[in-house]
């Protein structure tokens, strides 16, 4: 895939998407530096500049699709410095990202996730509603909200939570886990057994759910879907 982006790059200009795409690949692939490298690139562009004989034109067909890019090159770049654990650079970007559009619920999630790690569960909580009421349906937001639940002994929230991170993603076995400890804590040996079943089954055969839950929401946000 990045011998065809390099083609097309050199039959034409490479657009901004072509650059997005390019970096999500160098990303899979491993490729940090070089990928982050190719993020900057998209997330640092601007807009011609007004008073240009191009700028009309350009702006109104591609002014918020510029802009939806952007966003999206800067939402995979805090996102790879996360994964890199340069967890001060990640921080600052999701920060930029939630005040610039509050409707990204990947930004809010991370949010989430840096203050859980720090400690601060009170925060993480707040970060993690607001991703929730953004996108109710993503499964890792709704596992977190009952991870810090279960921490903080709120069962019956957390219990609503986990059935609901299940309910979304079957397959994906870190809530079936977290649902076999909670029932466990609650006396429900049966329940508790049967979920730890589910997610030693699960564990084997799709070790990487998180990253295709969101590989499939980085994908909506790449076409337009802020949430």
């Amino acid at each position: 895939a990045l011998n065809v982006l390099a083609v097309a790059g050199r039959m034409c200009a490479p657009s901004a998407r072509l650059k997005l795409v390019r970096g999500i690949l160098l990303q899979l692939s491993g490729r940090r530096r070089e990928a982050r490298a190719e993020l900057e690139r998209v997330a640092q562009d601007r807009p011609v500049p007004a008073g240009t004989k191009t700028a009309g034109v350009l702006q109104a067909r591609a002014g918020h699709r510029g802009t939806q890019l952007r966003r999206t090159a800067r939402l995979l770049l805090a996102i790879s410095y996360y994964t890199s654990d340069q967890a001060v650079k990640a921080a600052s970007l999701f920060r930029q990202l939630s005040h610039q559009d509050p409707r990204i619920a990947l930004a809010w999630y991370y949010r989430a996730l840096l203050e859980a790690h720090a400690g601060q569960s009170a925060r993480a909580e707040q970060h993690v509603r607001r991703a929730l009421a953004e996108a109710p349906q993503y499964a890792p937001a709704r596992y977190l909200a009952g991870r810090l639940a279960f921490a903080a002994r709120h069962y019956a929230a957390a219990l609503k939570d986990l059935r609901a991170a299940i309910r979304l993603q079957p397959h994906w076995s870190a809530p079936h886990y977290l649902l076999g400890r909670l029932d466990l804590r609650l006396g429900r040996a049966a329940a508790a057994r049967r979920e730890m079943q589910w997610a030693a089954r699960l564990d084997r055969r799709m070790p990487q759910m998180e990253h295709r839950v969101l590989l499939g929401y980085l994908q909506k946000q790449a076409d337009g879907d802020t949430r």
